[in-house]
Protein backbone atom coordinates (compact mmCIF):
# COMPACT_ATOMS: atom_id res chain seq x y z
CA UNK A 1 0.00 0.00 0.00
CA UNK A 2 1.44 3.09 -0.77
CA UNK A 3 1.67 6.44 1.72
CA UNK A 4 -0.26 9.33 -0.50
CA UNK A 5 -3.51 10.27 1.41
CA UNK A 6 -6.81 10.56 -0.92
CA UNK A 7 -6.14 13.98 -2.07
CA UNK A 8 -2.93 12.77 -3.35
CA UNK A 9 -0.23 14.11 -0.95
CA UNK A 10 1.76 12.71 1.62
CA UNK A 11 0.50 11.66 4.82
CA UNK A 12 1.88 13.84 7.88
CA UNK A 13 3.03 11.59 11.14
CA UNK A 14 4.39 12.80 14.20
CA UNK A 15 7.86 14.07 14.15
CA UNK A 16 8.55 11.80 17.72
CA UNK A 17 7.10 8.81 17.93
CA UNK A 18 6.33 9.44 21.78
CA UNK A 19 3.57 12.25 20.48
CA UNK A 20 1.32 9.71 19.23
CA UNK A 21 0.21 11.88 16.41
CA UNK A 22 -2.29 10.78 13.84
CA UNK A 23 -2.15 10.67 10.58
CA UNK A 24 -3.64 13.69 8.69
CA UNK A 25 -3.39 15.56 5.09
CA UNK A 26 -1.76 18.73 4.84
CA UNK A 27 -5.00 20.70 4.45
CA UNK A 28 -6.28 19.12 7.73
CA UNK A 29 -2.84 20.52 9.20
CA UNK A 30 -4.96 24.36 8.26
CA UNK A 31 -7.18 23.17 11.03
CA UNK A 32 -4.99 22.96 13.91
CA UNK A 33 -5.89 26.17 15.14
CA UNK A 34 -4.74 28.09 18.70
CA UNK A 35 -6.93 30.02 21.13
CA UNK A 36 -7.19 33.15 18.86
CA UNK A 37 -8.19 30.75 15.75
CA UNK A 38 -4.84 30.71 14.22
CA UNK A 39 -2.52 28.59 12.89
CA UNK A 40 -1.32 26.93 15.46
CA UNK A 41 2.19 26.90 14.49
CA UNK A 42 4.31 25.14 17.16
CA UNK A 43 1.44 22.17 17.00
CA UNK A 44 2.61 22.16 13.01
CA UNK A 45 6.05 21.63 13.30
CA UNK A 46 5.43 18.64 15.45
CA UNK A 47 4.51 16.93 12.21
CA UNK A 48 6.87 15.48 9.21
CA UNK A 49 6.55 13.71 5.83
CA UNK A 50 6.33 9.67 5.39
CA UNK A 51 8.78 8.88 2.51
CA UNK A 52 8.73 4.92 2.58
CA UNK A 53 10.23 4.55 -0.92
CA UNK A 54 8.53 1.22 -2.75
CA UNK A 55 10.22 -1.85 -3.23
CA UNK A 56 12.90 -2.45 -6.10
CA UNK A 57 11.23 -3.44 -9.11
CA UNK A 58 11.95 -7.15 -10.45
CA UNK A 59 13.43 -5.49 -13.79
CA UNK A 60 16.05 -8.51 -15.54
CA UNK A 61 19.77 -7.76 -14.18
CA UNK A 62 23.05 -7.90 -15.57
CA UNK A 63 23.97 -11.79 -15.89
CA UNK A 64 27.32 -11.45 -13.59
CA UNK A 65 30.18 -12.64 -15.36
CA UNK A 66 31.42 -14.94 -12.51
CA UNK A 67 28.88 -17.61 -11.97
CA UNK A 68 29.11 -20.55 -13.92
CA UNK A 69 26.39 -23.56 -13.98
CA UNK A 70 28.81 -26.26 -14.55
CA UNK A 71 32.43 -24.90 -13.37
CA UNK A 72 35.08 -26.83 -14.95
CA UNK A 73 38.49 -27.89 -12.95
CA UNK A 74 40.06 -25.18 -10.68
CA UNK A 75 36.87 -22.63 -10.82
CA UNK A 76 35.09 -21.68 -7.94
CA UNK A 77 32.64 -24.54 -7.28
CA UNK A 78 29.81 -22.39 -5.97
CA UNK A 79 27.45 -19.70 -8.08
CA UNK A 80 28.80 -16.63 -6.30
CA UNK A 81 28.84 -13.85 -7.79
CA UNK A 82 31.24 -11.06 -7.94
CA UNK A 83 28.86 -8.32 -7.85
CA UNK A 84 25.77 -7.71 -5.83
CA UNK A 85 23.61 -5.58 -8.31
CA UNK A 86 21.17 -3.21 -7.36
CA UNK A 87 19.33 0.11 -9.51
CA UNK A 88 20.39 2.99 -8.29
CA UNK A 89 18.38 6.24 -8.62
CA UNK A 90 19.81 9.68 -10.52
CA UNK A 91 17.57 12.19 -9.07
CA UNK A 92 16.94 10.64 -5.29
CA UNK A 93 13.79 9.44 -4.25
CA UNK A 94 13.73 12.65 -1.75
CA UNK A 95 13.50 15.02 -4.96
CA UNK A 96 11.06 12.66 -6.54
CA UNK A 97 8.29 12.85 -3.69
CA UNK A 98 9.01 16.28 -2.67
CA UNK A 99 8.02 17.48 -5.86
CA UNK A 100 5.14 15.72 -6.39
CA UNK A 101 4.03 16.85 -3.13
CA UNK A 102 4.66 20.35 -3.43
CA UNK A 103 2.90 20.45 -6.64
CA UNK A 104 -0.41 18.30 -4.93
CA UNK A 105 -0.34 20.60 -1.82
CA UNK A 106 -0.65 23.76 -4.27
CA UNK A 107 -3.37 22.07 -6.49
CA UNK A 108 -0.72 22.51 -9.66
CA UNK A 109 -3.55 20.55 -11.82
CA UNK A 110 -1.75 21.04 -14.80
CA UNK A 111 1.79 20.55 -13.86
CA UNK A 112 0.98 17.39 -12.05
CA UNK A 113 -0.36 15.99 -14.96
CA UNK A 114 2.94 16.68 -16.75
CA UNK A 115 4.60 15.08 -13.96
CA UNK A 116 2.84 12.14 -14.76
CA UNK A 117 3.16 12.24 -18.29
CA UNK A 118 6.65 11.94 -18.03
CA UNK A 119 6.46 9.43 -15.36
CA UNK A 120 4.14 7.43 -17.60
CA UNK A 121 1.45 7.47 -14.74
CA UNK A 122 -1.93 6.98 -16.60
CA UNK A 123 -4.84 8.13 -16.60
CA UNK A 124 -3.29 11.75 -15.32
CA UNK A 125 -6.66 13.79 -16.02
CA UNK A 126 -8.80 11.53 -14.14
CA UNK A 127 -6.28 11.08 -11.08
CA UNK A 128 -6.39 14.70 -10.90
CA UNK A 129 -10.01 14.96 -10.85
CA UNK A 130 -10.09 12.19 -8.00
CA UNK A 131 -7.44 14.01 -6.12
CA UNK A 132 -9.92 17.36 -6.62
CA UNK A 133 -12.24 15.23 -4.64
CA UNK A 134 -10.03 13.84 -2.66
CA UNK A 135 -11.20 10.23 -3.75
CA UNK A 136 -7.72 8.42 -4.99
CA UNK A 137 -8.50 4.83 -5.15
CA UNK A 138 -5.85 2.62 -3.59
CA UNK A 139 -5.22 1.58 -6.78
CA UNK A 140 -4.03 4.77 -8.18
CA UNK A 141 -1.98 5.59 -5.39
CA UNK A 142 -0.03 2.53 -5.48
CA UNK A 143 0.69 3.23 -9.40
CA UNK A 144 1.72 7.03 -8.37
CA UNK A 145 4.41 5.43 -5.54
CA UNK A 146 5.56 3.09 -7.92
CA UNK A 147 5.83 5.02 -10.75
CA UNK A 148 6.97 8.04 -9.46
CA UNK A 149 9.62 6.16 -7.88
CA UNK A 150 11.15 3.63 -10.65
CA UNK A 151 11.29 5.04 -14.08
CA UNK A 152 13.92 3.70 -15.96
CA UNK A 153 15.33 6.75 -17.33
CA UNK A 154 16.31 7.90 -13.89
CA UNK A 155 18.28 4.45 -13.29
CA UNK A 156 21.70 2.85 -13.13
CA UNK A 157 22.24 -0.24 -12.44
CA UNK A 158 25.05 -1.07 -10.54
CA UNK A 159 27.16 -2.94 -7.32
CA UNK A 160 25.25 -2.34 -3.80
CA UNK A 161 25.76 0.93 -1.79
CA UNK A 162 27.22 -1.56 1.14
CA UNK A 163 29.78 -2.13 -1.95
CA UNK A 164 30.62 1.32 -2.48
CA UNK A 165 33.31 3.51 -0.72
CA UNK A 166 32.44 6.15 1.62
CA UNK A 167 30.99 9.16 -0.17
CA UNK A 168 30.26 7.87 -3.98
CA UNK A 169 26.81 7.79 -3.28
CA UNK A 170 25.52 11.07 -3.10
CA UNK A 171 22.03 10.09 -0.93
CA UNK A 172 19.92 13.26 -1.66
CA UNK A 173 22.31 14.30 -4.02
CA UNK A 174 22.16 13.96 -8.05
CA UNK A 175 24.10 10.38 -8.70
CA UNK A 176 26.35 11.81 -11.88
CA UNK A 177 28.07 9.28 -14.05
CA UNK A 178 30.52 10.81 -16.21
CA UNK A 179 32.45 8.15 -18.03
CA UNK A 180 31.92 5.04 -20.08
CA UNK A 181 28.54 6.80 -21.59
CA UNK A 182 27.08 6.97 -25.17
CA UNK A 183 26.44 10.67 -26.02
CA UNK A 184 23.03 9.41 -26.10
CA UNK A 185 23.37 9.17 -22.14
CA UNK A 186 25.95 12.09 -21.45
CA UNK A 187 22.76 14.41 -23.26
CA UNK A 188 20.53 12.60 -20.53
CA UNK A 189 22.64 13.20 -17.61
CA UNK A 190 22.46 16.50 -18.66
CA UNK A 191 18.63 16.84 -18.80
CA UNK A 192 18.27 15.20 -15.48
CA UNK A 193 20.77 17.07 -13.67
CA UNK A 194 18.71 20.35 -14.67
CA UNK A 195 15.97 18.12 -13.63
CA UNK A 196 16.95 17.55 -10.30
CA UNK A 197 17.99 21.27 -10.07
CA UNK A 198 14.96 22.67 -10.84
CA UNK A 199 13.11 20.13 -8.69
CA UNK A 200 15.90 20.77 -5.46
CA UNK A 201 14.81 24.96 -6.62
CA UNK A 202 10.85 24.17 -6.35
CA UNK A 203 11.13 21.92 -2.90
CA UNK A 204 13.02 24.67 -1.12
CA UNK A 205 10.63 27.52 -2.52
CA UNK A 206 7.76 25.63 -1.87
CA UNK A 207 9.12 24.82 1.96
CA UNK A 208 9.40 28.66 2.08
CA UNK A 209 5.46 29.80 1.20
CA UNK A 210 4.01 26.42 3.22
CA UNK A 211 3.21 28.12 6.30
CA UNK A 212 2.01 31.00 4.79
CA UNK A 213 0.24 28.81 2.52
CA UNK A 214 -1.72 27.43 5.80
CA UNK A 215 -2.22 30.53 6.62
CA UNK A 216 -3.99 31.73 3.83
CA UNK A 217 -5.98 28.37 3.64
CA UNK A 218 -7.18 28.78 7.43
CA UNK A 219 -8.07 32.48 6.23
CA UNK A 220 -10.20 31.18 3.19
CA UNK A 221 -7.92 32.51 1.09
CA UNK A 222 -6.20 31.54 -1.74
CA UNK A 223 -2.26 30.64 -1.29
CA UNK A 224 0.31 31.75 -3.51
CA UNK A 225 1.65 29.55 -6.11
CA UNK A 226 5.32 28.48 -6.45
CA UNK A 227 6.79 29.46 -10.01
CA UNK A 228 6.80 25.78 -11.86
CA UNK A 229 7.79 27.71 -15.47
CA UNK A 230 11.49 26.11 -15.89
CA UNK A 231 9.90 22.45 -14.38
CA UNK A 232 7.10 22.31 -16.62
CA UNK A 233 9.55 22.84 -19.72
CA UNK A 234 12.42 20.00 -18.15
CA UNK A 235 9.69 18.18 -17.73
CA UNK A 236 8.00 18.33 -20.99
CA UNK A 237 11.11 17.21 -22.50
CA UNK A 238 11.60 14.03 -20.75
CA UNK A 239 8.46 12.88 -21.74
CA UNK A 240 9.49 13.53 -25.20
CA UNK A 241 12.87 12.33 -25.05
CA UNK A 242 13.54 9.42 -22.44
CA UNK A 243 9.93 8.31 -21.26
CA UNK A 244 10.41 4.64 -23.30
CA UNK A 245 14.39 4.74 -21.96
CA UNK A 246 15.50 1.72 -20.36
CA UNK A 247 17.39 1.73 -17.36
CA UNK A 248 21.56 2.00 -17.98
CA UNK A 249 22.41 -1.24 -17.07
CA UNK A 250 26.30 -2.12 -15.60
CA UNK A 251 29.33 -1.56 -17.82
CA UNK A 252 32.65 -1.89 -16.04
CA UNK A 253 34.04 1.10 -18.00
CA UNK A 254 31.33 3.37 -16.08
CA UNK A 255 32.76 2.25 -12.58
CA UNK A 256 36.12 1.23 -11.40
CA UNK A 257 37.45 -1.43 -8.79
CA UNK A 258 38.92 0.31 -5.74
CA UNK A 259 39.92 -3.18 -3.78
CA UNK A 260 39.65 -6.29 -5.59
CA UNK A 261 38.76 -8.26 -2.78
CA UNK A 262 39.70 -11.63 -1.14
CA UNK A 263 38.85 -15.04 -1.18
CA UNK A 264 37.78 -16.70 1.70
CA UNK A 265 39.05 -19.92 1.27
CA UNK A 266 37.57 -22.18 -1.22
CA UNK A 267 33.61 -21.64 -0.33
CA UNK A 268 32.75 -17.98 -0.46
CA UNK A 269 34.45 -14.43 0.13
CA UNK A 270 36.76 -12.87 2.14
CA UNK A 271 35.82 -9.51 1.21
CA UNK A 272 33.84 -9.16 -1.81
CA UNK A 273 35.59 -5.62 -4.36
CA UNK A 274 34.45 -2.34 -3.70
CA UNK A 275 33.83 0.34 -6.17
CA UNK A 276 33.14 3.79 -7.30
CA UNK A 277 32.36 5.86 -10.03
CA UNK A 278 35.21 6.03 -12.92
CA UNK A 279 37.25 9.01 -12.28
CA UNK A 280 38.51 9.23 -15.96
CA UNK A 281 38.35 7.25 -19.04
CA UNK A 282 39.30 3.40 -19.36
CA UNK A 283 42.05 2.54 -21.83
CA UNK A 284 42.46 -0.65 -23.81
CA UNK A 285 44.85 -1.90 -20.54
CA UNK A 286 43.46 -0.44 -18.00
CA UNK A 287 39.96 -2.27 -18.86
CA UNK A 288 41.53 -5.52 -19.69
CA UNK A 289 43.52 -5.06 -16.03
CA UNK A 290 40.53 -4.33 -13.86
CA UNK A 291 38.85 -7.42 -16.10
CA UNK A 292 41.23 -9.48 -15.32
CA UNK A 293 41.22 -8.66 -11.29
CA UNK A 294 37.87 -9.73 -11.10
CA UNK A 295 37.94 -12.55 -13.35
CA UNK A 296 41.36 -13.43 -11.17
CA UNK A 297 39.66 -14.07 -8.12
CA UNK A 298 38.21 -17.25 -9.80
CA UNK A 299 40.53 -18.26 -12.23
CA UNK A 300 44.06 -17.76 -10.98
Amino acid sequence: MSIFSADGTLLQIGKNPADNLPQISFDELADLKDANNKIDEAQVRKYQNKTDRPADPPWERTPDRAVRDNPRHGEWPLRTPIIDFTWHHLIPWEKLWGTWNGLAREKNWEMLKKLMTAFKITGGATKVQHMKQKALTDAEKDEIHLNLCWRKWNVVEGPLNTHRIAGDDPGEGFDKFTYGLTSEEVEQMKHLKNLYDVMVAFIDTHKQYMMDTLRKRADGKAPTPTDTGKLANLLGGIATEYKDSDAIMFRLEMWEIVTPGTRGGPWGWGAKPTWRKARQEYTKQSLERDRNRLEGLFFP
